[in-house]
């Protein structure tokens, strides 16, 4: 077995920031999930998608461990010192489908910016009740900061239209 440090894990050098610059659509297939994780995030002008899957976004900045939701009991690693996300210029995150459920979108930082960007998980059209039956445990955006700001125009929105439930 081999060390996580190996592949740059837990040593001593601080995550590099990660910047999404505006173009193309980036996106996973349905169901499927989208993880960006670095040091500073900015997204500016791209959509990002993952219709029916996850999409999560961490800024880790500091030696340490991360996980999304509760750091694993007895784990030995403490938890690492979180950045700056931004999300600017019609940046969108997307886990909205036309087929099911809509997926989760996850954000876990430090200070949470979003100016003139979207954060979307709708879920649209008829679909069998064994899927909505679990719309409500999978279609969520979940924001984890120590600050957050949003300005002009930003938005979240999860809802349901048709026979799906939220």
């Amino acid at each position: 077995s081999v060390p996580v440090t190996a592949f740059g894990f837990l040593g001593d050098r601080a995550a590099a920031p990660l910047t999404v610059q505006a173009g193309a659509p980036i996106g996973v297939e349905e169901g499927k999930s989208l993880s960006l994780v670095g040091g500073d995030v900015s997204i500016s002008g791209r959509t990002m998608t993952a219709p029916g899957g996850q999409i999560t976004v961490t800024s880790v900045t500091g030696v340490g461990e991360q996980t999304v939701g509760t750091r694993p009991a007895g784990s030995g690693v403490p938890p690492a010192a979180h950045g700056t996300i931004q999300l600017t210029s019609g940046a969108t995150l997307q886990t909205s489908s036309q087929t099911g459920p809509a997926g989760s979108i996850f954000i876990v930082g430090g200070k949470f910016v979003m100016d003139h960007a979207r954060l979307e998980a709708n879920s649209e059209g008829a679909m069998p009740a064994s899927l909505a039956s679990g719309v409500a445990d999978r279609a969520h955006i979940s924001v984890r900061a120590d600050e957050v700001a949003l300005h002009n125009g930003t938005s979240i929105t999860a809802s349901t239209a048709s026979e799906a439930t939220a």
